[in-house]
């Protein structure tokens, strides 16, 4: 994605006032226990809704963000060291972390080896990659599938296209991206139940406890859950 169609979706696009509120803090809720004292590079973190949880976990943090929208509002969060404005392929003489965050992101990239390939200079040498994306096979596509309104579970939505979404991410497809590009998967699997589309979830609205057992039940059920998340190491 280029950086002026990323500029027109800040534009518009409030994570914090969108479903994926929903799904940016339960990404949290799986890094959370894995965050104490290490640096942390969050790479795409959008309005901040991760970044302002994660400063309070990691014992130092950077950003890397395109959007110089996006940017100023991190700005404002007290407790990011750097924040890099601009694509992380772009960042010269890279600093080593020992978590590298790419919550709800790479189905955004065109390019998803070279990406990854990128990271690992980021890296310590103990390092790992945390990285979620949403699930193609989701139980909200497949009802999608069956009213018609998508072709296949692969297709097009509205929101794949309105947020540049490339990728196409089934458990599968996403553990071969890694180990393509030799990474060793250390943990992986599918959470959340998401029963219909984005906008209609937003509209329902859900309480903690509703999310919690939705979260529960997308990794007793992963074949239909909603997120996919991976940890892997070089």
């Amino acid at each position: 994605m280029n950086k002026k169609k990323l500029e027109e979706i800040s534009n518009f696009y409030e994570p914090k006032n969108d479903y994926d509120y929903i799904n940016t803090m339960l990404a949290f809720k799986i890094f959370q226990k894995q965050l104490h004292g290490k640096s942390v590079l969050e790479i795409g973190c959008a309005d901040g809704a991760m970044t302002e949880l994660l400063v309070q976990e990691a014992f130092i943090l950077d950003v890397v963000e395109p959007s110089t929208n996006y940017c100023n509002i991190i700005k404002n969060i007290k407790g990011v060291r750097n924040i890099y404005n601009g694509f992380l392929e772009d960042i010269q003489n890279p600093l080593q972390y020992d978590i590298v965050l790419c919550a709800s992101l790479i189905h955004h990239i065109e390019e998803p080896n070279q990406f990854l390939n990128s990271i690992k200079k980021f890296l310590k040498p103990s390092g790992v990659v945390l990285a979620t994306v949403p699930h193609v096979k989701s139980l909200h596509r497949r009802i999608g599938v069956k009213m018609g309104l998508l072709s296949s579970e692969y297709g097009d939505s509205e929101r794949n296209v309105r947020f540049a979404q490339f990728g196409r991410y089934d458990m599968e497809k996403f553990q071969k991206l890694f180990e393509h590009n030799r990474y060793s998967i250390l943990e992986s699997y599918g959470y959340m139940i998401k029963p219909f589309s984005s906008d209609i979830m937003e509209k329902i609205g859900l309480n903690e406890k509703q999310v919690q057992a939705m979260f529960e039940i997308g990794k007793e059920f992963q074949e239909i859950s909603s997120q996919l998340y991976i940890k892997a190491t070089i």
